[in-house]
């Protein structure tokens, strides 16, 4: 680490310079056991977030554990770091979790009088000490910064007086911050919320409702007209795809709810009436080599289908032609988590071909555009008739083939269909520049809190003032009375077998 120019009374020192004597440097509790209702609180690598110790998650060791391991025992103001695995993790003890043990893979460090617990805490948590705590640990099983070389990390000192100026300028700062992170934290559930109010708009024909009012007696889609588009559908793709197609299902004006009203021009429709295909994919076994990709539930995000974490199945699958993915074609996932089953998205084309795993439905649609009726299944109302009828299985849900082509849609005139469908890219555009905005204020503000610590750590976060101690002269004064009190006491060495680990 470089040792960039230092104001007036700051020094440069080691770690191990700044720890008590009476309390030295130690790693935690090496095999804790099972977990107990009655036993010592034990504080573990996951229980720190975000500069603080989790309480919601605490484990419990035997007393025997806790005996044996005394050693590993905190004090409200110990600063504890992740060490093993995950490096760098920091947080101080708070005064409730005063006498817990730590786990093996955290480091307890106990200041002496020359260094405040946030000052160190914050100063650990610094970028260019994060970077420095990672390159100094070794891979072996798992990456590793052992206590020797943790005491020598370098730090930065300023006087004691300055060193508490700071800590309450960064808190005060560090205030605002984590407000501004919990302000945007609410923003995806708003925007959430928001899509869905305008998905449910649309289909109530509110999103339209000034448009048709200026339009000369739209007509609907009438029953041969829908006919005719799902022949022709059928028609152009029917050659080696079997749809398994059943008798035609209850009119969908009957099956329509009570009081649901649509707009003039509007009728209710089954998605048997507009679906001469609903398809299910394959269920052979996929691999990560090139060939056709297979989408899986998991490409099916927010309404749209993502490229990550492809497989595929060779181009050569006897399923192929007939289970390969037109630009256009509607996927459903039919087995999901109860709050995830019923999404799908429509398939916009790739760079090269695809096909649909097992747990996806393909639908082709004839007489609504796809991506009005992907966005119905979307919304609240496709999100409420998914759950009356979900069929629970074995920790999934299940909607199959049958249940989804009785599902009832409404049916716009076309020329409300392409409306509709321009107003919701409008909010679509929309909702996405808030989400941008929404990454950068996350991005910026992380930044922000790094930078409030690098500004800190130059000593241009508070004024100096002339007359406070410097911090070589006090840590001289915490050298000699460590000198005049003798050498600490040397800790007892554990029995080899309880050394392990």
């Amino acid at each position: 680490m470089s040792r960039r120019e230092m104001p007036v009374g700051w020094t440069y020192t080691t770690l191990e310079k700044l720890l008590s004597a009476e309390r030295p440097l130690c790693y935690g509790v090496i095999q804790p056991g099972d977990d107990v209702s009655d036993g010592n609180t034990l504080i573990r690598v996951c229980d720190l977030v975000d500069g603080s110790v989790d309480t919601e998650r605490l484990r419990r060791i035997a007393h025997d554990v806790d005996q044996q391991y005394q050693r590993s025992r905190v004090e409200n103001g110990d600063i504890l770091v992740s060490i093993v695995g995950t490096i760098g993790r920091v947080s101080v003890v708070p005064s409730e979790l005063s006498g817990s043990n730590i786990a093996r893979a955290l480091a307890k460090l106990s200041p002496n009088g020359a260094v405040t617990s946030a000052w160190l805490a914050y100063w650990l948590s610094d970028a260019e000490m994060q970077d420095w705590l990672v390159r100094e640990s070794r891979e072996v099983a798992r990456k590793t910064l052992n206590l020797g070389e943790l005491a020598q990390a370098p730090v930065r000192l300023a006087p004691l007086a300055e060193q508490r100026r700071i800590v309450e300028k960064i808190e005060v700062l560090a205030t605002r911050s984590r407000r501004a992170r919990e302000a945007l934290d609410t923003l995806p559930a708003l925007i959430d919320r928001y899509r869905q109010s305008v998905l449910a708009a649309a289909f109530r024909g509110d999103l339209t409702a000034e448009w048709r009012e200026k339009q000369n007696g739209l007509q609907p889609i009438s029953d041969a007209e829908l006919s005719g588009l799902r022949r022709q559908l059928w028609d152009a793709v029917q050659k080696g795809v079997n749809t398994g197609r059943k008798s035609r299902y209850q009119s969908a004006e009957d099956i329509a709810q009570e009081g649901a009203e649509l707009p003039e021009g509007w009728r209710w429709v089954t998605v048997d009436e507009l679906c001469p295909i609903v398809q299910y994919g394959t269920s052979a076994k996929t691999t990560e080599q090139d060939g056709v990709v297979v989408l899986r539930m998991g490409n099916i995000q927010s309404g749209t289908i993502v490229f990550d974490s492809i497989k595929s199945l060779p181009e050569e699958h006897e399923e192929f032609p007939a289970l390969l993915l037109d630009k256009g074609d509607l996927l459903f996932n039919r087995t999901n988590s109860p709050e995830l089953v019923g999404k799908c998205a429509v398939f916009e084309g790739y760079s090269t071909s695809c096909s649909f795993a097992s747990y996806l439905i393909r639908l082709k649609v004839a007489g609504l555009n796809p991506r009005l009726l992907a966005a119905y299944i979307n919304s609240p109302f496709g999100r409420m008739w998914a759950r009356g009828v979900v069929s629970q299985q074995v920790g999934q849900a299940n909607i199959n083939g049958s249940k989804l082509k009785a599902l009832v849609a409404p049916l716009p005139p076309v020329e409300e269909q392409e409306m509709i469908l321009r107003k919701l890219k409008a909010h679509d555009e929309a909702i996405a520049r808030v989400i941008d905005q929404h990454r950068v204020g996350a991005t910026r503000l992380a930044n922000l809190n790094q930078s409030i610590l690098a500004k800190a750590f130059r000593g241009e976060l508070v004024p100096q003032d002339p007359n406070d101690e410097p911090a070589s002269v006090l840590l001289e004064r915490i050298r000699a009375e460590r000198a005049a009190a003798g050498p600490a006491p040397r800790r007892e060495r554990r029995p080899k077998a309880e050394a392990g680990g």
